[in-house]
């Protein structure tokens, strides 16, 4: 048996992204943004999450029925390689 066949395959985002250091660096330019006003998306403030990926709402019923279905979860826009 080999251990490594088991491991789930996480984008390169997950494992490359330290999200204590992005909350230090970027902490007072967000503040700064929201209390002016200004969207997340145009602030400038590199996102923390895979480049092109845009929030879209999902429940737990929705993969939950991809999984029962055998269909594969769409897991939106954005670089998730």
């Amino acid at each position: 048996l080999n251990p490594r066949l088991a491991q789930p395959k996480h984008p390169k985002w997950v494992w490359a992204h330290d999200p204590e250091v992005y909350a230090y660096e970027n902490w007072e330019k967000n503040i700064e943004t929201m209390k002016a006003g200004v969207t997340f998306d145009e602030s400038g403030i590199p996102p923390n999450f895979p480049e092109g990926y845009k929030w879209e709402p999902w429940t737990i019923d929705y993969i939950m029925e991809c999984k029962k279905n055998q269909v594969p979860v769409d897991l939106g826009p954005g670089n998730w390689d």
